[in-house]
C-alpha cells in the first residue's frame, strides 16, 4: 500500500463515509433529521461512522472549539462550513487519517519487512 501510494480500504472507506455525512448535514432534509435521531440515541450501529465524521470535524475545526469526538454533538454544529470539503481537502484528510494509521501501526509493531524490521515511513 505504501510503496503503490495507495490508501488502505478502511482509509479510503472512512473517506467516502465522512463525504457522504456532510453531505447529509448540508442538505437539511429527512435523512438529515434521521441521521441526527440516530446520533441521539443510545444504539451504536452507526457509531463507527459518525466517529469518522466527529474526526473529520475536529480536524477541520480551525479554532478548536471541539477537542474529543465524544463531546462532538453534531445537532449542534453552527457553521456549516465546517462540513463543507473540496477535493483537495479531502485528499489532505485522507493523507493525514493514513499517516496516523501508519504511525499507530509502526508504534505497535505490526507494520514490518521480510527480516521482521519494523519499518517507518513519514
Amino acid at each position: 500500500e505504501i510503496a503503490l501510494h495507495l490508501p488502505p480500504l478502511q482509509v479510503q472507506i472512512d473517506v467516502i463515509t465522512t463525504k457522504f455525512l456532510c453531505k447529509v448535514l448540508t442538505t437539511e432534509d429527512s435523512v438529515t433529521a434521521t441521521l441526527l435521531q440516530i446520533e441521539g440515541s443510545l444504539g451504536r450501529e452507526y457509531h463507527q461512522e459518525l466517529t469518522s465524521l466527529k474526526k473529520f470535524i475536529i480536524w477541520r475545526d480551525q479554532s478548536k472549539q471541539y477537542r474529543q469526538t465524544h463531546n462532538l454533538d453534531i445537532s449542534k454544529i453552527r457553521e456549516k462550513t465546517m462540513l463543507m470539503y473540496s477535493k483537495s481537502v479531502m485528499a489532505e484528510y485522507q493523507q493525514e487519517i493514513w499517516l496516523q494509521e501508519v504511525r499507530n501501526a509502526c508504534i505497535s509493531g505490526k507494520l514490518s519487512s521480510n527480516n521482521n524490521n519494523t519499518v517507518a515511513v513519514i
